[in-house]
């Protein structure tokens, strides 16, 4: 059987690029060792990135070196930039693959040999205006063609589309009904830090702090919660993640409603952090208008932490009924939602979250792009 060469763009791996940062670095340590007919090519920005690969690699099947049949090719090309557009063909074409697997819709145009991709959602195309970006309009608006662009030539090139649900397959094939043949949906995973920690905490309701994990960006409907605040004065929020100017705004916005003092700013926390303040939170509040998948409010549910969520599709799809829901339109309707967390023997929610979590496997995604892989490169 003919050795095949999988290349994988790797240079938004790592947690520092968030969530899908986040689902590279678990697909790529995982991915190696599923097949001995394929030589993989994984394509890094710098050594430093590649450290912390090679690192959780070699922690997560306890060896110590990488298989030789692995290539590392660094890649010093800043993504959405002019470089990938100009530059990145030519060292893809250079690694002669089989199949190269861009995990996001920045795909470099003129590389002209077999592509797939992973579609996280659509948001762009939902989420516009100069209220979304921190951009002049000018500079917004060249973006943003330059975004619509890329990911309609993206979705068209790719020989196989992923998706991380249901819901972002339907919402792409809304925008582009031609490719609806060529999506598969792979949902992404928990990291068992989060689920080997699992426990019902009987002492939540005397928390009173509600926790958000990921962006600020407006989608995300953070104002929502500061509204709700404003109506419970003896409720806390604490926000986890990256200092923004999204952040900077929604603190302002605090300010302007009186519950400046209810806000607490943790910044980015490391996993065992994190699930040390789950473990002290009343519950985990998702209020967002869209998302692609939803994975923070998995990792909380995972270790026993309540979820309130907003009704919208994507989380009905994926957290099932375990959350309690609430209109991401309506304050009362979330003020009702943080009551009943405090009033509600939610126990046995909790033990059911903790089954709905055990389908969400990295080991799992990794073996079904194995096959895609597989599939793709003949």
């Amino acid at each position: 059987m003919k050795t095949r060469r999988v290349g994988i763009d790797c240079r938004l791996s790592g947690i520092k690029h968030a969530g899908i940062g986040r689902y590279i670095q678990n697909l790529i340590i995982r991915i190696i060792n599923k097949n001995k007919q394929t030589n993989w090519v994984f394509f890094f920005s710098n050594k430093s990135q590649f450290r912390k690969f090679e690192e959780a690699y070699l922690k997560l099947h306890n060896q110590k070196k990488l298989p030789d049949k692995l290539e590392i090719i660094f890649t010093p090309i800043k993504h959405y930039s002019i470089a990938e557009q100009l530059k990145l063909p030519k060292i893809f074409k250079d690694a002669n693959l089989d199949l190269l697997h861009v995990p996001h819709f920045n795909i470099p145009i003129l590389y002209n040999q077999k592509i797939m991709i992973t579609i996280h959602d659509l948001l762009w195309h939902e989420q516009k205006g100069i209220s979304v970006t921190t951009l002049n309009p000018l500079k917004y608006l060249l973006k943003y063609q330059a975004y619509k662009f890329i990911s309609k030539q993206a979705v068209h090139k790719a020989c196989r589309i992923i998706t991380p649900s249901e819901t972002i397959k339907k919402v792409l094939f809304k925008y582009y009904p031609l490719v609806k043949s060529k999506i598969s949906v792979v949902h992404e995973g928990i990291d068992e830090n989060f689920s080997k920690h699992f426990s019902i905490n009987k002492n939540r309701k005397n928390s009173r702090q509600l926790i958000y994990t990921g962006s600020l960006y407006p989608h995300k409907n953070l104002i929502l919660v500061l509204k709700a605040l404003k109506k419970l004065s003896n409720i806390k929020l604490k926000l986890v993640g990256s200092r923004n100017v999204f952040q900077t705004r929604l603190l302002n916005t605090a300010k302007k409603l009186g519950v400046f003092n209810q806000v607490k700013v943790a910044g980015f926390l490391s996993d065992q952090k994190l699930i040390k303040e789950y473990k002290n939170s009343l519950a985990f509040v998702q209020p967002s208008l869209s998302e692609g998948f939803g994975l923070p409010a998995l990792e909380a549910m995972s270790v026993g932490l309540p979820v309130l969520a907003s009704n919208i599709a994507i989380f009905k799809e994926i957290y099932r009924d375990i959350p309690i829901y609430f209109d991401p339109h309506n304050v009362d309707s979330l003020v009702r939602a943080i009551n009943l967390s405090l009033t509600k023997d939610l126990s046995s929610k909790l033990r059911e979250g903790k089954k709905l979590c055990e389908n969400y496997s990295w080991d799992d995604m990794a073996l079904k792009f194995n096959k895609i892989y597989q599939a793709e490169s003949l």
